[in-house]
């Protein structure tokens, strides 16, 4: 069977020498040499993977957790006070990467581009999800080949994988990603997506990975990933495994977690974090915080404004206002967790004292302030309740 693999890995390092892959094809260049500070939050997103990234006062974002973890996404996002991110890079299309995107385009965030591996999965004609998506809200989106870079002020990400598409294993098709500056003090950032250990040795065969100073590990620290020969290929300085073992007991496994001891990283991992962890590059450093927004104190959480009731026969959810005064709703969020959709109040949404507000779906709707679906939200065999969050992404009220 190793031979096999071997062979195998061998004919594709014969395909890319005749495709003569390089970082030849760049987008957005400039000529900035001297070190550029960048931060990098890895947000808590359970067993999933997303990651923000500043550069010089542009946002990007690496994946977007799963559906459900989009709360806590919303919060990072205000918290930074982000109304705009320049781009979102989908390594691949498992729901704890991908599951996301969709909520976050709905809520009204301005998303300039969206950027996928050329291997994306696709459906019976050729369209992937993420495509759908980026065509229908009017969305850049580019399929990026491995070899390509995307400059932006002096640093630039890299795509390093994959080489070829993987039918079986969709983890194979991750798009690997190096952020680095064309100073080397500006520090560099290896993102793995969910890689295997098949793509990485097929990264390190092709002379395709580079040291980084740091490792956002793969595949959650399972231990299908992260070989020791990796570790010592790659040598970061600091390592992030995006985890929650309670949910993935299988994840942060001892032979990663030891392989990152013995190569000298420092580990952190986001299930012990306060809402992300902030890494930031700046003078030559590295420096870590496990809780960046600890002296951020959000104004006073409204306790009037509830989930009055789900009506799953006639498929709506009422909300009230219990108060004495008026409450602006604008980017409020309900989320439906048995059809895992979620509905944003747009701007200018007013509840007054006592009102209450109907939001309804199905194919005939009864009456309603707003209209959610066409499809069924609630009156289904999935319903789980729904969950009120506020604009800075705090749960206000749930009814099961």
């Amino acid at each position: 069977m190793k031979k096999l693999k071997y062979l195998s890995i061998v004919f594709l390092i014969v395909i890319i020498i005749q495709n003569s892959c390089s970082f030849e094809k760049n987008i957005n260049i400039d000529d900035n040499n001297s070190e550029i500070p960048w931060k990098a939050y890895f947000i808590d997103v359970l067993k999933g993977d997303c990651i923000i990234i500043e550069i010089e006062k542009k946002f990007y974002m690496i994946d977007t957790g799963w559906v459900y973890t989009v709360p806590n996404v919303i919060k990072t996002l205000n918290l930074i006070d982000i109304n705009e991110i320049e781009g979102i890079f989908i390594t691949h299309t498992d729901k704890d990467h991908v599951g996301g995107l969709f909520p976050l385009i709905q809520s009204g965030i301005k998303i300039n581009n969206i950027y996928t591996s050329n291997f994306i999965e696709r459906n019976k004609n050729g369209i992937s999800d993420v495509q759908k998506y980026a065509n229908e809200y009017k969305i850049n989106h580019k399929e990026l080949k491995t070899g390509e870079s995307i400059e932006i002020n002096g640093m630039k990400f890299d795509i390093l994988g994959p080489f070829i598409y993987d039918e079986n294993e969709n983890n194979n098709n991750s798009m690997v990603m190096r952020l680095s500056g064309k100073n080397s003090d500006s520090g560099s950032l290896l993102l793995m997506g969910d890689a295997l250990l098949e793509l990485e040795y097929q990264l390190m065969l092709t002379g395709n990975i580079f040291q980084s100073d740091v490792l956002k590990i793969s595949h959650h620290g399972r231990d299908d990933a992260t070989s020791i020969e990796f570790l010592k290929a790659v040598k970061p300085s600091i390592s992030i495994i995006s985890t929650n073992t309670q949910q993935a007991p299988n994840t942060l496994h001892l032979s990663v977690t030891e392989g990152i001891k013995q190569v000298g990283s420092e580990l952190y991992v986001t299930q012990d974090c306060d809402i992300a962890i902030l890494i930031e590059s700046e003078n030559k450093k590295l420096n870590v915080s496990e809780n960046p927004f600890e002296d951020y104190s959000f104004s006073e959480i409204n306790q009037n404004v509830f989930i009055n009731q789900i009506d799953i026969e006639n498929d709506y959810i009422e909300l009230i206002n219990e108060g004495e005064s008026d409450v602006n709703i604008s980017g409020w969020f309900i989320y439906a967790s048995g059809s895992e959709k979620y509905f944003f109040f747009p701007n200018n949404t007013v509840i007054k004292p006592d009102e209450k507000i109907r939001v309804a779906s199905g194919k005939t709707p009864i009456d309603g302030n707003f209209i959610w679906d066409t499809k069924k939200i609630w009156g289904n065999s999935d319903y789980n309740g729904g969950y009120l969050f506020d604009i800075y992404g705090n749960l206000l009220s749930e009814y099961i």
